[in-house]
């Protein structure tokens, strides 16, 4: 039986340092259709991580034509990190430095 919980931590005890590193940089953003560049601000915890979308222009979120922020997390299970970006299964979003 596969131990996920097992695995989330191996993710995190590998890439939280790194995924850190990118906080308030501006990254690519891509989920379906939506493309973006802006600035990222990441949190990470126990859990997975958290991160806002802020425009590259100032420091106001991205917003959606209902006004929601653009907010992206994903749980260290579901987290694929490359040397320059990472994607999260299932939800479809992935960022990407240039």
């Amino acid at each position: 039986m596969i131990n996920w919980k097992e695995i989330g931590k191996e993710r995190q005890d590998k890439y939280e340092s790194k995924i850190n590193e990118w906080n308030n940089t501006v990254m690519n953003y891509s989920e379906g259709l939506l493309n973006f560049r802006g600035r990222v601000e990441i949190k990470t915890d126990d859990w997975g991580v958290r991160i806002a979308l802020l425009s590259e222009h100032c420091d106001r979120p991205i917003t959606l034509s209902d006004d929601r922020p653009i907010t992206l997390s994903a749980s260290w299970e579901i987290l694929s990190v490359s040397e320059n970006g990472m994607s999260a299964a299932y939800v479809n979003w992935s960022l990407w430095l240039d």
